[in-house]
């Protein structure tokens, strides 16, 4: 297949700080190699990062960008082999007219909701141990 793709769509807006991509380790670890990871909102690429070489895992910085999917594709025609996807961040902020809003209207701990992703999985972790 040529430019074959892998694709997880979020639910919803998160605002991404790192993307983890594992390999397999079994057999053709040589396949993931030469492909683009991207964020993408609402049908476009927010951020686009290139990998060219083989590796048993790949950890990419993200700048803080908002989207609600995933992608991995090559830039070749070979066939798309990945062991896992992790993708990290918080839930994007929804805009809000801060005028039209009064301390009765948003009663809520803020700090609550500012869990990160990897706290959820460790947690998620901790209950399946």
């Amino acid at each position: 297949e040529d430019k074959p793709w892998w694709k997880v769509a979020f639910g919803s807006a998160y605002t991404v700080s790192r993307i983890k991509i594992y390999n397999r380790v079994d057999c053709c670890s040589n396949r993931l190699a030469n492909f683009d990871v991207s964020l993408i909102q609402s049908s476009d690429p927010v951020f686009t990062h290139y990998i060219a070489s083989s590796a048993p895992t790949y950890t990419v910085s993200v700048p803080s960008a908002v989207a609600d999917s995933c992608k991995v594709q090559l830039r070749g025609k070979a066939p798309l082999s990945l062991a896992e996807v992790e993708v990290f961040g918080t839930p994007a902020a929804e805009e809000l007219d801060v005028e039209q809003v009064s301390e009765e209207d948003a009663p809520v701990n803020l700090e609550y909701f500012d869990q990160s992703v990897e706290d959820l999985n460790e947690i998620e972790t901790d209950i399946l141990m």
